[in-house]
């Protein structure tokens, strides 16, 4: 795991952790596959997401810093690891930023 992401999950459980965007979010609702080494795919929806991040809602349980990959039928697969969980939504931070083209694709597939 990345020494920033370690840092920010540190300071997430010991804080009452400040909303700080890096980057504009877009409201999607796209359906994805969700998995990991340890979990099967399971259905679950991107209901917003960045150029550093998204947030997944559905029937999907996963440990903070567990490494994910969410597929995109069609597109393509993105992977990144889990920086906040609750009941029934997670927040992934993408192993590589997505290039802006890309975030703007992704809205298109809903649109």
């Amino acid at each position: 795991m990345p020494m920033q992401l370690a840092q920010r999950l540190q300071q997430a459980q010991s804080t009452a952790w400040i909303d700080e965007r890096r980057a504009m979010r877009r409201h999607l609702g796209l359906p994805v596959m969700m998995s990991s080494t340890h979990t099967r795919p399971s259905l679950a929806y991107m209901v917003d997401v960045s150029s550093v991040g998204c947030r997944i809602e559905g029937q999907v349980s996963f440990a903070i810093g567990s490494f994910a990959a969410i597929e995109v039928k069609g597109f393509t697969k993105f992977e990144g690891w889990v920086v906040w969980q609750r009941p029934g939504e997670l927040g992934v931070e993408f192993a590589h930023p997505l290039p802006e083209p890309v975030v703007t694709h992704l809205e298109a597939f809903v649109h």
